[in-house]
């Protein structure tokens, strides 16, 4: 189930910015305008940075309501244990619990502090920028508390260079950029060190659930035959028992 919050990486830099504001009256001055200029605020999300994201609870009547409007809607299931990497295209361009979040965002913040506190020093210069560069890669995990319930679970991509990986589709806001994930076709094994792929492999699906349908037994039968048509009967098919009206 595809889940989009309207901050959907912003969350880890409102988050810091908060810890950081609670925290500054007890900071000697100078640390405090250290931090003011490393810690991000709460504009724009980075634009090389692309996340996947889903639920640990693939039968959340909550998420069905939401995402799964149609008469009939699927939550595919993948396998944790297979890596997913992005795909060069071929054809030319047309679940954080919460405390464990507030551990992350107050680590972050004071793994800056200390680099801040040693910033005349050229160790504490590099250890600065170091720690500004890589906190994003916890940033972008962390999550607005209003969507705990969905469970969600992120995968993060950084791409590099972006331009390579990168397509474009229509949206409700206009163009909106994307990456294909995949997992390694046998002939792509040597792309693991380089960490992407060329070509499509079989992409780890465990289990497809249908939502909530006054057509659930129809649309089993459906699935199953399209899955067969494609080698993957051994992905599980099932349905919600939610009562549907």
């Amino acid at each position: 189930m595809s889940i989009i919050a309207k901050n959907e990486l912003l969350s880890g830099n409102i988050e810091l910015r908060k810890h950081f504001d609670e925290q500054k009256e007890s900071l000697e001055a100078h640390i405090a305008d250290v931090l003011e200029n490393h810690i991000p605020d709460e504009g724009p999300r980075t634009k090389d940075a692309f996340v996947l994201s889903g639920s640990l609870d693939g039968g959340s009547l909550t998420l069905w309501r939401n995402y799964g409007r149609q008469q009939v809607s699927f939550a595919v299931g993948f396998d944790k244990e297979v890596p997913l990497v992005p795909m060069i295209p071929e054809e030319p361009k047309d679940g954080v619990e919460l405390e464990a979040q507030k551990r992350a965002i107050s680590e972050v913040f004071e793994g800056l502090r200390e680099a801040a506190e040693e910033e005349n020093t050229a160790r504490g210069q590099f250890g600065l920028l170091f720690r500004a560069y890589l906190m994003h890669e916890t940033l972008h995990f962390i999550k607005n508390a209003g969507f705990q319930d969905e469970r969600e679970e992120r995968i993060v991509m950084w791409l590099s260079p972006d331009w390579r990986f990168v397509c474009h589709r229509a949206g409700p806001y206009g163009l909106m950029p994307h990456i294909k994930l995949t997992a390694l076709a046998p002939g792509n094994h040597t792309r693991h060190e380089e960490g992407y792929a060329t070509k499509p492999g079989k992409l780890p699906i465990r289990e497809i659930r249908i939502g909530p349908s006054p057509y659930s037994l129809a649309a089993v039968e459906s699935l199953k035959q399209l899955l067969g048509f494609h080698g993957l009967h051994d992905v599980k098919v099932s349905y919600s028992e939610i009562p549907f009206r």
